[in-house]
């Protein structure tokens, strides 16, 4: 599983979380750095993606959209998430 937050805090509860589940878990802080991830350090690492909608230089949106421009990842499902205010 990858996470992608830009708050580190909810990049350890939701990777605790998941941990107990005996899940691995890689956090990205944005979606630039969750791409690079990917596609350039551990292409076919991921079966699902957690992204936060709302992030500062590539938002969750933009980062899932971005990845499905790739053939190889255009059916790895990504989970949008925000926090309600």
């Amino acid at each position: 599983v990858l996470l992608v937050d830009d708050n580190p805090y909810i990049l350890k509860v939701l990777s605790m979380m998941l941990e107990l589940e005996n899940l691995e878990i890689e956090t990205a802080n944005n979606g630039t750095e969750a791409l690079n991830l990917i596609v350039n350090e551990t292409k076919g690492k991921f079966d699902i993606i957690i992204t936060d909608f709302q992030m500062p230089i590539m938002d969750g949106q933009e980062f899932a959209e971005t990845l499905k421009k790739y053939d190889e990842y255009k059916n790895l499902p990504v989970i949008l998430v925000t926090q309600a205010n």
